[in-house]
């Protein structure tokens, strides 16, 4: 089963390349990134968080088209997969079996619309019995 992430790299990388967007953890990085991009006092960069950089004059842009790729992806995601198995699939991914917390599955699958209740009863009442059933632990 595809992750959110897969829905969304392919119109991300192209986000990326179309509005001059980088990523740097380190000064030689940056200042390759800086080049890449075509950056000057006229033509600034601004920082968006977890070493993603782009131009300034793109900023909007650039979080208008990232905003709706995730919100596509997640359509797509619960289109091909439905709410079961995205919750299972969550549940698995954040280790929910072992441990013991839905808090992550929570935080991962807010953009879904899918509710702390939903996943706590799914948890309950599906995941950890087949957990238990495949000693998942």
């Amino acid at each position: 089963m595809k992750y959110l992430s897969d829905y969304m790299e392919q119109a991300q990388t192209e986000v990326f390349e179309k509005y001059g967007v980088f990523f740097a953890f380190s000064s030689e990085q940056f200042q390759e990134g800086l080049k890449k991009v075509g950056a000057n006092e006229n033509n600034k960069v601004c920082e968006f968080g977890g070493g993603m950089y782009g131009l300034s004059k793109n900023a909007d842009a650039i979080i208008e088209a990232l905003d709706n790729i995730q919100k596509n992806a997640i359509a797509q995601d619960i289109e091909e997969n439905g709410i079961e198995k995205i919750i299972s699939r969550e549940l698995g991914n954040h280790e929910a079996q072992i441990t013991g917390s839905i808090a992550d599955t929570v935080d991962a699958l807010e953009g879904y619309g899918i509710s702390k209740a939903q996943i706590a009863k799914h948890y309950k009442e599906v995941y950890l019995p087949l957990c238990i059933e495949n000693d998942w632990f």
